[in-house]
This record gives C-alpha cells, sequence and structure tokens, in this order.
C-alpha cells in the first residue's frame, strides 16, 4: 500500500518504468 501512492506520483512526476522499478 505505501509504494502504490509513491508509484502513481513518480510515474506521472517521470512517465518512465524506471521510478516504477525502482520503487517496487
Amino acid at each position: 500500500p505505501t509504494g502504490m501512492p509513491l508509484l502513481l506520483i513518480a510515474s506521472e512526476v517521470s512517465g518512465t518504468v524506471g521510478i516504477f522499478e525502482i520503487t517496487n
């Protein structure tokens, strides 16, 4: 649950899979 909102924000700001991998 903690990574969900962060992932959404990071995805919107960066828009890359790189952040998704780091947050995951």
